[in-house]
């Protein structure tokens, strides 16, 4: 099954259509992993910096024939002592039926977001559980560190 993965826009044509799904799966994750109480707000504010063209945020829609079927979610991390950049998806999520690879893809895209903006590291929000966490990190190459998943961004993929 063919699917297309893109930087979401507001002002796209191309991905205007679907900003209303998206906002509601955007929603439903962070009710899932942050709490219902923050949810609201965080979706916000992901859809705020959208909004104003922020350049340390990245929303990627995947879609195919039928719709939306997964996005991401990435933020650029600039420390302001040191100037080290990371990067830290908080979101990523793909319908069970999707085809293999979306997510290797879209984790590919964001170390490759992460290049351009001369990131070093790359932080990946775990799941809730325990085991599904260990099994995320060997599966993308990640280490994990508490509750969040690790790698530094190299020129090679892992």
């Amino acid at each position: 099954m063919k699917y297309t993965i893109i930087k979401v826009d507001p002002l796209s044509q191309e991905s205007a259509w679907f900003l209303p799904e998206l906002a509601s799966r955007i929603l439903l994750l962070f009710a899932r992993t942050c709490g219902k109480e923050t949810a609201e707000i965080d979706t916000r504010r992901v859809f705020a910096r959208l909004c104003l063209a922020d350049p340390t945020i990245l929303v990627l829609a995947v879609y195919d024939s039928k719709g939306l079927i997964g996005h991401g979610v990435a933020n650029l991390i600039i420390d302001q002592y040191n100037g080290s950049r990371e990067i830290f998806v908080t979101q990523c999520d793909v319908d069970p039926a999707s085809p293999p690879g979306v997510v290797d893809t879209l984790i590919e895209q964001c170390e490759a977001w992460g290049r351009e903006n001369k990131a070093t590291m790359m932080r990946f929000e775990s799941p809730l559980d325990l085991h599904t966490a260990r099994a995320w990190a060997k599966r993308y190459a990640f280490k994990l560190v508490s509750y969040e998943m690790e790698r530094p961004i190299t020129e090679q993929k892992p």
